[in-house]
């Protein structure tokens, strides 16, 4: 079946990103330091992060024509976001920049004895995007609308404009919050990690509360990613299981964000709706094989080569 919220068409870009970017710092070491020790590292990797700039990172690599919109800090690591993007050909010249505060920085503590991982991050108020500073013209230029569930007051502004003018909203949700539910109203396709649909209806039955949702909201297409079990999607009143592939996994840092970034494109390129999720199970494997959240993105070739060979995970029964 064709996805049911066409791109709209004769658009400047293919598609539009709006939401968080960070820079992202690994730190990989034999076991994590003790109190008032030093720990030699292993490695130290500097790299773009951030739900929506990792999407429209992944975009752009997939061959689609990308724009972020967002803010950056006015630091070096601002810069360095900023950078990364445009390195690889995503437009950023409707993002703003925060005077006087650092841009959010994630540092990942990597223990490669047992390959777990710890996070800690910093996020400043002045990061935030007031629905006041966003520019209409920069987020409804895109064929698409993407954003993530971050900014809630401006992303639901951003995506009230872009229904306006027909372009298909798609929006990455992980968090249950108060001011949630309006934008999930916008949404033309709520895209969700696995713990959402529990956490905003309350049923522990992953089918059950994406019927829930797309109920409540009206919306054609909701779908839910599960990891290593793939992704469950209800389009209308169909339930469609799309099994993850096999690949020698080293990070899955960013899977789910290059998972939306390849179910956006097969909306973009107004593939069915089948193929959309299969592409896009098959973009987030091949993120997976590399170490960061975006060292291991393919192009469109790659991803569709792999899909030719591909086998799906099986688990006992």
């Amino acid at each position: 079946m064709k996805p049911p919220v066409p791109p709209r068409a004769d658009q400047p870009f293919d598609a539009v990103c709006f939401g968080y970017n960070s820079c992202d710092i690994l730190c990989l070491m034999n076991s994590y330091p003790k109190s008032n020790t030093k720990t030699r590292l292993n490695r130290l990797i500097r790299e773009g992060g951030g739900q929506a700039a990792t999407a429209a990172y992944a975009l752009q690599r997939l061959g689609l024509k990308t724009r972020y919109v967002g803010k950056f800090g006015d630091t070096a690591e601002g810069d360095f976001a900023r950078e990364s993007l445009v390195r690889v050909g995503v437009d950023v010249t409707g993002c703003l920049v925060a005077p006087g505060t650092q841009n959010q920085v994630a540092v990942i503590w990597i223990d490669e004895s047992n390959e777990e991982r710890t996070i800690s991050y910093i996020r400043e108020p002045g990061l935030e995007i007031r629905p006041e500073e966003v520019d209409r013209r920069a987020v409804t230029a895109g064929g698409v609308l993407l954003v993530d569930g971050h900014n809630l007051p401006a992303t639901t502004q951003a995506a009230r404009w872009a229904r306006e003018m027909s372009i298909p909203v798609l929006l990455d949700v992980e968090r249950s919050l108060a001011e949630t539910p309006p934008l999930l109203d916008l949404a033309d396709y709520i895209l969700c990690d696995e713990g959402f649909p529990t956490a905003y209806t309350g049923d522990r039955n992953g089918e059950r509360a994406l019927r829930t949702i797309r109920d409540r909201h009206r919306t054609p297409f909701v779908a839910m990613t599960m990891g290593p079990y793939g992704s469950l999607a209800l389009v209308g009143d169909e339930i469609i299981h799309t099994p993850a592939f096999e690949v020698d996994v080293v990070d899955t840092t960013g899977a789910g964000d290059v998972w939306h970034a390849g179910f956006t494109a097969g909306v973009a390129w107004q593939w069915e709706i089948e193929d959309c999720l299969r592409f896009a199970a098959a973009a987030s494997a091949l993120k997976c094989r590399k170490l960061g959240g975006r060292a291991g993105i393919g192009d469109r070739d790659e991803v569709m080569s792999f899909l030719q060979s591909a086998r799906p995970k099986r688990f006992p029964v």
